[in-house]
């Protein structure tokens, strides 16, 4: 936190509101040591990643997707929490007030002005009880995929797992060599003595 941080250390680089804001700053980051303070946690200089982290031995995943929440949750910031929506909530009408719901079903939320949720953590929110924004904290999916920024459902994971089970052998090389392949399954084969 921010009391453990030495400011006087020539590689403290100052406090930033985001890491937006130490980004424009130091466009080129920084060198080993280096770190700066944003809402009270100190960012270090990672070079092979080229970008700052929570933890100079910390993968800096965490470190962004940390401060794109806290940077989604400034939106909300002084709103009046409603609940959790459904597709069919009726979101309450207080007009100038500032009001958010939690959704997590994905789907078309028509009495939220026809926002498209994705499947996870998002955030209804409005500025005004009439017009309405989607901030997705966190999406889940539920397919395989390279993204960096989505998480996989845990049945996702099972049903691959499952599929696997089924697809791979494990045999013995004498028996390896005596059947006919099957182009489905996944064969391990180990060395008999």
């Amino acid at each position: 936190m921010a009391n453990d941080i030495d400011k006087t250390s020539p590689h403290y680089k100052g406090d930033f509101g985001s890491i937006y804001e130490v980004n424009k700053k130091f466009p080129t980051g920084g060198v080993a040591g280096d770190f700066v303070v944003i809402e009270g946690w100190a960012h270090y200089w990672n070079a092979p990643r080229g970008t700052w982290c929570v933890n100079a031995e910390r993968d800096s995943y965490w470190d962004e997707l940390i401060t794109s929440l806290i940077e989604k949750f400034k939106l909300i910031r002084g709103a009046t929490y409603m609940g959790v929506a459904s597709l069919d909530t009726v979101p309450a009408k207080a007009i100038g007030t500032k009001m958010y719901y939690f959704a997590t079903v994905a789907g078309t939320y028509k009495n939220f002005g026809d926002l498209v949720v994705p499947q996870g953590i998002n955030v209804l929110y409005s500025e005004n009880g009439n017009s309405w924004v989607n901030s997705t904290l966190l999406e889940v999916v539920q397919q395989l995929g390279k993204s960096e920024d989505k998480v996989m459902s845990q049945k996702t994971v099972s049903d691959k797992l499952s599929d696997l089970e089924n697809r791979l052998v494990v045999l013995g090389e004498n028996e390896y060599n005596s059947i006919n392949k099957d182009e489905s399954k996944i064969y391990f084969v180990y060395e008999e003595e």
